[in-house]
């Protein structure tokens, strides 16, 4: 489950990035090496908690898996 929390005043100077892939171990991979690059970063392991996200943060960038079970591309699957 991704991280809701306001992103502290000391660390908003960093650049955010959000990462989307249902594959939980690819997130948790990739996360560190962001960070360790001097990133912010928050995690969804869907399309959805993505989009959430997207709306509550001042992401600059995404990064994410194209093909996943609730969405495909950007477009939700019923």
């Amino acid at each position: 489950m991704p991280s809701l929390a306001k992103v502290s005043p000391q660390s908003s100077r960093k650049k955010l990035v959000l990462c989307i892939d249902d594959d939980k171990k690819a997130l948790h991979a990739r996360k560190p090496v962001l960070e360790t690059a001097g990133y912010n970063v928050l995690t969804a392991s869907s399309g959805r908690i993505g989009l959430r996200l997207l709306e509550r943060h001042p992401v600059q960038l995404v990064i994410l898996d194209y093909r996943m079970p609730d969405m495909n591309g950007g477009v939700p699957r019923d």
